[in-house]
């Protein structure tokens, strides 16, 4: 600390009497003094009383600057001994002893590990790294009460939460919406037991990170004492029954009747972002994660066809997970149960593959990939198997034994090679091929240590399973075959240097085979009757991305097959006419789509370009008119008696949330959204004369 630092005043106790003060006589103090004897007010004499001894945060701040000063110090000394230091001056209130003490205190208890400093206090939780100066200062003990002082004096008042400009700005909510607003909106509790009971049964990708049996006593409380639950948590409710009221509309109900009988799903996700707003999630409180994560969801099921919105939310998300510790392992913490731990595992999962495949739709780096968290993988538990109370996790269940989170963790598998493959799509140079191969092979070893209950079955074999099931194990072997498709498809080109290389092209041209196919059948099968139209409310997390990106590299493949270059390395497996058959069939599958009409166009003109180029304008009218194309119908899917398939109708009571249901909660990532326009620039990504154009696509 330099000399020129403000020198600190103290309360001194006065020891003149109140008229010697005043006249500024010498005063013998005594009572009464001999100067107010000598002229007759003796009963007059009298002493202020000492002043209260109030603490000194201002001191309190100094003294953590000089130590960080110290610490410092230290740290360029690579932790060895720390040199003499200027000694204090009488303006700092330190001596040559104290400092002494102080050194001692930083030398003795160093930071021994790089997992930071995890810190809870007030209903707010904060992580800083372990080179931050207030994880090194946590360990001097006579910081740390002072410290928990502080805290203890700026404790917030509930009552009192108002949202500021920024947050308005994020969410976009009215600032005049108060607590007492949002608990007079909860609507009656039958509407809430519905619309709760349809998300808890969804295929929402934020469902592991809600524990049901404490959400269920929370929800309890709800109408027994409302004022005791967090605003943060309010956030959470109107959530759900945004998402419950959006899947009701999806199931058999149009938008004005649900909203007749449920209430409107915008309402409840505006009070939700009123609720984020004014519980202020940027001070990191509990259910924070659990608040946007689900509210990215609503953003999802309400604009489908603004993926940067989402992406942007995401980042949000990351940000605070990030702040509240959510990337290091809970096991460093002595201070975090182990129920908030494995809670905080889940949440993790979800965010982490958030992000990569949210990423990758926009053609744009990813956050989590790249960040440095050592946190673990969560157990295989149910949600039955742990609680609040938990002293210690019980042992994970084996990874072939279905929970709520084995569809998340065998996705989270898939995601992380998936994220490698996007990494390598995306080089400015070809990669190197051992690294190629090596993904693929890590890819092809996540698929035979899936649980055999998750592995792809036909429609036909799968007659007895449960749509969420069947629709679980659509979506991975979607992303298995999309993961081979963006890993070896800078490999579709003629004169390649290596002939090892020449599987890539067989290998990406057959995953976009399959990646279609199934994609096909999945929409077929989610029509009306169909094995998964109850899962139709998410069959927008198939999105028009997914289709094109298969279909632009079969479109890539029939046009090279066509030059006369390719006849010397053409194989036996290069089946032109399954090729443009699935073309035609994906193109008439998106007359019908269960997502947003704007995409749906956007994908259908987009594949009327490409099929114009491989067929001839005859077979395409023009794009601008009524986009069709002159194939046959897809055959529509066998019927299914209708009381099989519907979604029960009776009023559910929130015990329901404790059932665990008999196949897993499906847990889809769905910003797989729509893709940007792009169709002009397709001629010329798939003309004959050039490289195809992937970074446009």
């Amino acid at each position: 600390m330099s000399s020129s630092a403000a020198i600190q005043k103290r309360a001194r106790q006065q020891l003149s009497c109140t008229f010697c003060r005043a006249g500024k006589l010498r005063c013998d103090r005594k009572l009464p003094c001999d100067q107010c004897t000598k002229r007759a007010r003796s009963g007059a004499c009298a002493y202020l009383a000492p002043p209260p001894k109030k603490k000194q945060s201002r001191n309190t701040k100094d003294r953590i600057a000089h130590l960080e000063g110290l610490v410092v110090q230290l740290m360029s000394q690579g932790g060895g001994p720390t040199p003499e230091t200027t000694p204090p001056s009488q303006s700092q209130g330190s001596s040559e002893s104290e400092m002494e003490e102080r050194k001692e205190a930083v030398r003795t208890e160093p930071d021994a590990n790089g997992f930071g400093q995890m810190k809870i206090s007030n209903g707010e939780t904060c992580y800083v790294g372990s080179a931050h100066w207030e994880a090194i200062l946590e360990s001097i003990a006579e910081v740390k009460e002072a410290l928990q002082d502080d805290d203890d004096e700026h404790e917030p008042d509930p009552e009192a939460e108002t949202p500021d400009t920024l947050q308005l700005l994020m969410l976009g909510v009215p600032a005049s919406v108060t607590r007492a607003d949002l608990l007079r909106e909860i609507p009656a509790k039958s509407v809430c037991d519905t619309l709760l009971w349809h998300w808890f049964n969804s295929n929402d990708p934020a469902m592991p990170a809600i524990h049901r049996p404490t959400f269920l006593s929370e929800y309890e409380q709800l109408w027994k004492e409302p004022k005791r639950l967090p605003t943060m948590w309010l956030a959470l409710f109107f959530n759900i029954l945004t998402l419950g009221c959006r899947i009701v509309q999806h199931i058999n109900l149009g938008q004005h009747s649900a909203e007749a009988e449920f209430g409107s799903a915008d309402r409840y996700q505006n009070l939700a972002a009123a609720a984020l707003a004014l519980g202020d999630y940027m001070r990191l409180r509990k259910y924070t994660v659990e608040a946007l994560l689900t509210h990215a969801s609503c953003e999802y099921m309400k604009q489908p066809e603004l993926p940067t919105r989402i992406w942007m939310l995401t980042a949000l998300l990351i940000r605070v997970a990030l702040r509240m510790g959510y990337h290091r392992d809970p096991s460093h913490y002595p201070n975090i149960t182990p129920f908030e731990g494995e809670m905080r595992r889940r949440c993790w999962v979800i965010i982490y593959t958030y992000d990569v495949l949210g990423s990758f739709q926009l053609a744009l780096p990813g956050m989590a990939r790249h960040i440095q968290a050592d946190i673990g993988p969560p157990s295989n538990l149910l949600d039955t198997d742990f609680g609040p109370e938990t002293k210690e996790l019980p042992p994970s269940r084996p990874f072939n034994e279905l929970s709520a989170v084995s569809y998340c963790l065998t996705k989270c598998h898939y995601t992380r090679i998936f994220a490698d493959a996007s990494e390598i799509s995306h080089a400015v140079n070809l990669p190197d091929y051992d690294e190629v191969e090596r993904l693929d092979a890590a890819l092809q070893k996540i698929y035979d240590d899936t649980p055999p209950i998750l592995k792809f079955r036909p429609l036909d074999q799968s007659i007895l399973d449960p749509p969420a099931l069947i629709f679980n194990r659509f979506k991975l072997e979607l992303l298995s075959h999309k993961t081979r498709c963006i890993l070896h498809r800078r490999y579709l080109i003629d004169d390649l240097p290596d002939p090892r290389m020449r599987a890539s092209r067989r290998i990406c041209v057959e995953s976009a085979m399959k990646l279609l196919d199934h994609l096909i059948t999945t929409y077929d099968a989610a029509r009306e009757g169909g094995q998964l139209s109850i899962v139709r409310s998410f069959m927008a997390s198939l999105s028009s991305h997914d289709f094109l990106l298969a279909a632009m590299v079969l479109c890539l493949e029939l046009n090279a097959v066509s030059k006369p270059s390719f006849a010397a390395i053409r194989d036996d497996w290069a089946d032109v006419g399954e090729m443009k058959r699935l073309l035609h069939t994906a193109y008439s599958v998106y007359k019908h789509p269960f997502g947003s009409e704007a995409e749906a166009e956007k994908a259908r003109r987009a594949m009327a370009v490409m099929l114009r180029r491989l067929d001839g304008e005859s077979s395409v009218r023009a794009v601008g008119s009524a986009n069709e194309l002159d194939v046959p119908e897809s055959p529509e899917p066998p019927s299914v008696p209708q009381t099989q398939m519907q979604a029960p109708t009776s009023q559910p009571g929130p015990d329901l949330l404790l059932m665990q249901p008999q196949q897993p909660q499906p847990t889809e990532f769905y910003l797989l959204g729509p893709e940007p326009e792009y169709y002009e620039p397709i001629g010329g990504m798939i003309s004959p004369s050039q490289v195809p154009d992937w970074v446009c696509f």
